[in-house]
């Protein structure tokens, strides 16, 4: 909602756009959720849920980022471009 917001007020508009196809998620708990293959194993399912929900059944790729000693990242883009506003309708309760 904030990247709406940014890309809707005057002194932005048309000059702001966000990419809502690209996102990085973040789990910031390195002790419930290590940056290892092994978490990565146990929620790539859920992310593929979730995704394929977001942007529709394989329409996206992502990966896993850093190294273990930094918190469990995974980068996701979506095969085309996503405007934020068509995202937000898209996940808003009816």
């Amino acid at each position: 909602m904030a990247c709406r917001r940014l890309e809707e007020e005057p002194e932005f508009r048309g000059k702001l756009k966000f990419d809502a196809g690209r996102c990085e998620v973040i789990l910031n708990d390195r002790l419930l959720a290590p940056n290892t293959e092994a978490t990565w194993e146990v929620l790539r399912p859920e992310f593929e849920k979730f995704f394929d929900g977001l942007y529709g059944a394989r329409a996206y790729q992502f990966r896993r980022l850093g190294e273990p000693r930094e918190r469990f990242r995974v980068a996701v883009e979506a095969s085309r471009p996503v405007d934020v506003r068509s995202l937000l309708e898209e996940v808003q309760p009816a």
